[in-house]
C-alpha cells in the first residue's frame, strides 16, 4: 500500500516538474487508482494527497478493505490504519523521515522527463513516456515501469491522458486517474504532523 501511496507523489510530482521545471511549493491531488481482480472486475481507491516543500507529505488512500493514512515532515513518518470494528485497536508505525519519506525521490523530480540515475526515459510515438526504473527503484517502488500518455505534444499536467503503472509479473497494469489536481500556497505545519489516537499500537 505505502508503495503506491508514493508512487502517486512521484508521478505526479514529476509532471509538474516537467512543467515548470521546478517542483511546486505546495500542492494537492485527488486521484482514483483502478485495477482488475482476477475475476475481471474493476476495484477502485481513492486517494487525497497533500504535499509541500521540502519533503512534507500527507496522504489518505480509502480501498474496499481499510483506510491507511501516511504522514511525515522532515523529521518523523507515520503510517497509520484505524481499527476495522468498534473495540480493536489501530495500528500506527513510525520511522525516521529520512528513510521512509523517500527524499532521494525528491532529488529527481527537476529533471522531468529526462534520463537520470533514478530511471530512463524513452519518448514513444503516440504522445506517451516510458519511465524505465533502475533496479534500485524498481526494488524500492515494487514497479519496473510506468506510462505517462498525453492528450498531444506538450507534456504539460492539464493535458494528461492516463498513467499506467507495470509490475515484473502483471499481465494488465494499474491505471490512475486525476481527478483533481490544484496548486496552492501552502498548508498549516500540522498537516504533516499526527497525532496517535487512543487505543492504538505503536510500531517502531
Amino acid at each position: 500500500m505505502v508503495r503506491v501511496l508514493l508512487f502517486f507523489f512521484f508521478i505526479f510530482t514529476l509532471v509538474e516538474a516537467a512543467k515548470a521545471e521546478f517542483l511546486p511549493k505546495a500542492f494537492e491531488v485527488k486521484l482514483t487508482q483502478v485495477k482488475k481482480t482476477e475475476m475481471g472486475r474493476e476495484r477502485k481507491e481513492k486517494v487525497a494527497l497533500k504535499y509541500q516543500f521540502p519533503s512534507q507529505l500527507n496522504m489518505n488512500v480509502v480501498t474496499p478493505d481499510q483506510e491507511t493514512s501516511y504522514i511525515c515532515n522532515r523529521s518523523k513518518a507515520w503510517m497509520y490504519q484505524p481499527p476495522f470494528m468498534e473495540g480493536e485497536k489501530g495500528t500506527v508505525s513510525i520511522s525516521n523521515s529520512s528513510a521512509s519519506c523517500y527524499s532521494k525521490l525528491f532529488d529527481a523530480f527537476n529533471q522531468g522527463l529526462r534520463d537520470n540515475e533514478l530511471y530512463k526515459v524513452k519518448k514513444l510515438a503516440d504522445n506517451s513516456y516510458d519511465l524505465i526504473f533502475s533496479k534500485g527503484m524498481a526494488e524500492q517502488l515494487k514497479y519496473i515501469k510506468a506510462n505517462l500518455s498525453f492528450k498531444s505534444k506538450k507534456t504539460q499536467f492539464e493535458n494528461i491522458k492516463a498513467i499506467k503503472l507495470f509490475t515484473e509479473d502483471q499481465k494488465k497494469p494499474d491505471l490512475l486517474n486525476v481527478d483533481n489536481f490544484e496548486v496552492v500556497k501552502g498548508f498549516k505545519k500540522t498537516t504533516f504532523e499526527f497525532v496517535i489516537p487512543p487505543n492504538t499500537n505503536i510500531q517502531k
